[in-house]
């Protein structure tokens, strides 16, 4: 589970509030958290993806758990619309031994270049973990 927190926001000095998010949330405004998370934590080993509008559109970042109370970055501090528990997505490549042979590939969250993690170009097949449009 991850949990979000807002803390004497705009003048409110009312101290933390919390909240319990169990699956994907597509609305925190309709829970009374809109663009007033500033720290989250994630309990177990799930990844979650923050996005800056409502129904999961305008991804700002992920993040992987188990983690403590950690700060939203500055940069997106007050951003977050929504959030999403994610599943992985594996990629794999089918070579030959004298190729290197057989080899896979985990990313959680976005991955820009995948040629830096030594998959450029070479990608021959995936599997998605949960339910997760990648």
């Amino acid at each position: 589970a991850v949990v979000s927190t807002q803390s004497g926001h705009y003048g409110r000095e009312s101290g933390d509030a919390t909240l319990e998010i169990i699956g994907s949330t597509e609305d925190l405004a309709q829970r009374g958290f809109g663009n007033t998370v500033s720290r989250y934590k994630i309990d177990g080993n799930d990844v979650w993806a923050f996005y800056d509008k409502p129904n999961f559109e305008g991804l700002l970042f992920t993040a992987q758990g188990p983690i403590g109370w950690t700060r939203v970055d500055s940069k997106y501090n007050d951003m977050v619309s929504s959030v999403k528990q994610s599943g992985t997505l594996t990629l794999g490549r089918h070579y030959t031994s004298q190729q290197s042979g057989d080899a896979t590939l985990e990313i959680i969250g976005s991955t820009e270049d995948l040629a830096q993690r030594g998959f450029g170009n070479t990608v021959s097949r995936y599997k998605i973990d949960g339910n997760d449009v990648w």
